[in-house]
């Protein structure tokens, strides 16, 4: 297993969804993970959305999957998943992030197979 950096990932205008994948060449090619982690911006000021498709409604929480505050001075909120029994079960072009303030960003990394 490999760590992979899927970079810094900045949802440009909120309310509108944005792919996980969106710095890799093909944004729609599936990548596969064994886990993944998406951690807030220190700079950012609202909450973060990570979703299992595209639109991530944050208004009635259609397709969230976790909620992250914004980041104290000292902490970084993040959210992880895992799936230990089946190996490359995620496909990161699946995983979408929306905001509260447009200009947020994640840091999203994961393990592959």
């Amino acid at each position: 297993m490999a760590e992979r950096t899927l970079g810094k990932i900045t949802v440009v205008t909120a309310g509108t969804s944005i792919r996980a994948t969106v710095n890799e060449s093909d944004p729609l090619h599936r990548y596969p993970a064994h886990s993944y982690m998406v951690e807030v911006n220190s700079s950012n000021t609202g909450k973060i959305y990570v979703g299992k498709s595209d639109p991530v409604d944050r208004t009635n929480w259609t397709n969230v999957i976790a909620i992250l505050p914004p980041p104290t001075s000292n902490i970084f909120p993040a959210f992880s998943a895992t799936v230990t029994y089946s190996v490359a079960s995620f496909n990161m072009a699946e995983v979408w992030i929306d905001a509260d303030n447009s200009g947020e960003s994640v840091l999203i990394s994961s393990i592959e197979a």
